[in-house]
């Protein structure tokens, strides 16, 4: 697994990648927020989104998955903060095994349904498109900014010529924005995060569509497991508040945390902001290194019926 984003000398090239092969396994819930609506769901508990509690609403699916996202984009302006580029990106999931699906008994699961709707290979599929990005970033700082904001569109078209299973365009759109809350105590900031990833058109594997926890990092929806939210289109808000512990040093900080997130469902008429699920949490921050801004983040969140610990470098957004 490699994942990085990054800018070359004197900023003239900002690139995103993400390489990944993964045997994996993942449970999944069906379309929409309001997902699984005719199953009652126990609690769920996870670790950096990673699903260790079974529950009567999971459908359990293992695979074998090959991602490749490569991006490149040059600055546009004299002052190295707009960008735009063009990208490649390939999503490969074979070997796919539906752990409840049962097609003797009839017992169906949303991912076969989906799957046999819109003509995909219930064992595998591929999702291969060309890009256009575009990055607006006045952040002080990649790893932990204190001030500033990260704007980014990437339209992605998935063609068969490229060899897609399928035709589809696909829309994401992000924001982040950084206040600085004091003057005198820099680890004092508001951060807001905010993305949207849509179909457009076509049609996406199952695996492939928008899913909560789907971002660079993996860590949208904390409270929730990863996938547990899937749509053709998704939004996703969230706004944390960090600050200093430590008096002197500030080595020592903590944060609180609430999230948004809305899916819809076409089959079933579920439209975006029909459900909304909120997740609240809040953390610890160790500073491993100043000049870099490094943090050792430990957090804890809250969801409907959910909860997770999780944790990574640097921050969370």
């Amino acid at each position: 697994m490699l994942k990085t984003s990054g800018y070359t000398p004197h900023n003239t090239f900002f690139i995103q990648n993400d390489i990944r092969l993964m045997i994996y396994n993942q449970p999944t819930f069906g379309l929409g927020t309001n997902s699984p609506d005719t199953t009652s769901i126990l609690y769920q508990v996870n670790i950096n989104g990673n699903n260790t509690t079974g529950n009567t609403g999971a459908q359990p699916i293992s695979y074998n998955y090959l991602k490749l996202h490569q991006i490149i984009s040059k600055t546009i302006n004299p002052s190295n903060t707009l960008f735009f580029g063009a990208g490649y990106h390939l999503d490969h999931h074979y070997s796919i095994v539906d752990d409840s699906l049962n097609v003797e008994a009839k017992k169906y699961t949303s991912h076969y349904i989906y799957s046999r709707r819109y003509g995909f290979d219930t064992s595998k599929y591929t999702m291969s498109g060309l890009s256009a990005n575009f990055v607006v970033d006045t952040r002080d700082n990649l790893i932990n900014p204190y001030k500033g904001y990260y704007a980014n569109a990437n339209i992605r078209f998935n063609e068969t010529w490229l060899g897609s299973t399928a035709k589809s365009t696909i829309l994401w759109v992000e924001f982040r924005h950084y206040f600085s809350l004091s003057e005198k105590k820099s680890r004092h900031v508001l951060a807001v995060w905010a993305w949207a990833n849509m179909q457009l058109s076509g049609h996406a594997p199952y695996m492939d569509l928008p899913a909560i926890g789907y971002d660079s990092k993996g860590l949208s929806g904390r409270g929730y497991a990863q996938g547990r939210f899937r749509g053709e289109k998704m939004v996703y808000g969230e706004v944390e508040w960090r600050f200093p512990i430590s008096k002197c040093t500030e080595v020592l900080g903590a944060n609180v945390f609430v999230n948004l997130t809305t899916a819809s469902n076409k089959e079933n008429n579920v439209d975006l902001f029909e459900y909304i699920k909120p997740g609240i949490g809040a953390g610890l921050r160790i500073m491993l290194d100043k000049k870099s801004r490094t943090n050792l983040c430990m957090d804890y969140g809250l969801g409907k019926k959910s909860n997770g610990f999780y944790m990574t470098a640097g921050e969370v957004f």
